[in-house]
């Protein structure tokens, strides 16, 4: 009983142990999967208001660079109609530069030589002043051709930078676009994976739920194994309580079946003394009989067997009723064996039945099984 309360107090205390790590793993586990998943969706929200951030500047960006794009084809257009007047001047004034040359060629081909020459005289005053306000016409045509040049040019000049500063700007808007794209794809990609690590934290509470469950089982399993082990603890000490007791009360009995086999020893001394005395008595022949000193042991219990020695009859010669037997005058020469039954006799009357637990070669020691009036000595056995 002690070595199967052993091997399942062990085998308790393994599941027990096994139980605890098996808990404090998933606690642990469970722990670091949450810390994991804070941390990437603190991650995933930081990198989302980083984007959204970025995507909220490049829209402003793109809206700076829409405007002054705006403002570049505004100018454009300045400049072209500008341009577009500026060569309206231009060949206006090439065109009044063209019709004064053909003046000038109109009225040299017209005037003969002799009158220019006889008309010079008198009228060379006012030709010189005339050529003078041509000529200086012309320069000042002339001048103002130079500059319409330069301002056309100018204008051309910068008409490429504008144009050079349009193209680097659409690059811009094509590139802030293409980031713009990017970031929502990003951003698409973002709150799908947010999507599916909301999933996972959903079933992540749902395993810790059952995890949770499937803990308290074992926690109230392992309660009551702890209960069923301490009622086996106290099995096992009232066992052991029960067995130290055993252990005295056979003590006791050893004790006793030894005080029992010194005062036998004294009877038996006593009663060969009465038998010698008692044969001596019946027959003229006596006989000295010398027993040795019976032990009396522990016999197992045997299933009752009534003798059949009714043919011999004997007399209780001793009675010890402080160790509940007595001494009758029947033995071994009469066929007495140990275990069988006799019944005790007073004037034809049964008064007990005693059962043999010792035996000698003319004596026999019996252990008095139930009697009904004390036996006392000289009662008949049969």
């Amino acid at each position: 009983m002690d070595k199967k309360l052993k091997i399942v107090i062990v085998v308790l205390s393994f599941f027990s142990l096994g139980t605890i790590i098996f808990a404090f793993t998933v606690l642990h586990s469970k722990g670091a999967l949450r810390n994991e998943l804070e941390n990437t969706k603190r991650q995933f929200q930081k990198e989302r208001e980083e984007l959204v951030k970025k995507v909220s500047d490049l829209i402003e960006e793109k809206k700076d660079l829409q405007s002054k794009l705006d403002e570049v084809n505004r100018q454009l257009d300045e400049f072209s109609l500008k341009n577009s007047e500026l060569e309206k001047k231009y060949e206006a004034v090439i065109k009044e530069r063209d019709g004064l040359l053909e003046k000038i060629k109109s009225i040299t081909t017209t005037v003969p030589y002799n009158e220019t020459v006889a008309l010079s005289i008198p009228t060379a005053a006012p030709e010189e002043a005339y050529w003078a306000t041509v000529l200086k016409k012309k320069a000042d045509l002339e001048i103002k051709l130079n500059q319409l040049k330069n301002e056309v040019n100018n204008l051309k000049i910068q008409l490429k930078e504008l144009g050079n500063v349009k193209s680097s700007l659409e690059l811009e808007i094509k590139n802030i676009i293409q980031e713009k794209q990017d970031v929502e794809r990003r951003l698409s990609y973002n709150e799908k994976l947010l999507d599916s690590i909301s999933i996972e934290l959903v079933r992540e509470k749902e395993d810790k739920r059952k995890l949770e469950e499937l803990f308290k089982i074992l926690k109230r399993g392992y309660r009551i194994a702890i209960h069923k082990i301490n009622n086996l603890n106290e099995d096992k000490l009232d066992l052991e309580r029960k067995f130290q007791q055993i252990q005295k009360d056979n003590m006791e009995l050893v004790r006793k079946i030894k005080e029992m086999d010194m005062v036998l020893g004294k009877k038996i001394l006593e009663t060969e003394e009465l038998k010698e005395k008692y044969l001596s008595v019946r027959s003229s022949t006596p006989q000295s009989v010398e027993l040795p000193p019976i032990i009396i042991r522990s016999a197992e219990p045997k299933e009752p067997v009534i003798s059949n020695k009714e043919l011999f009859k004997g007399r209780v010669l001793a009675v010890n009723r402080e160790h509940n037997f007595i001494v009758i005058d029947l033995g071994e020469e009469q066929g007495v064996k140990i275990g069988d039954l006799f019944s005790i006799y007073r004037e034809n009357e049964k008064i007990a039945e005693v059962e043999v637990i010792q035996i000698r070669k003319n004596v026999c020691a019996c252990d008095i099984r139930q009697q009904n009036v004390p036996i006392a000595v000289g009662d008949l056995v049969k």
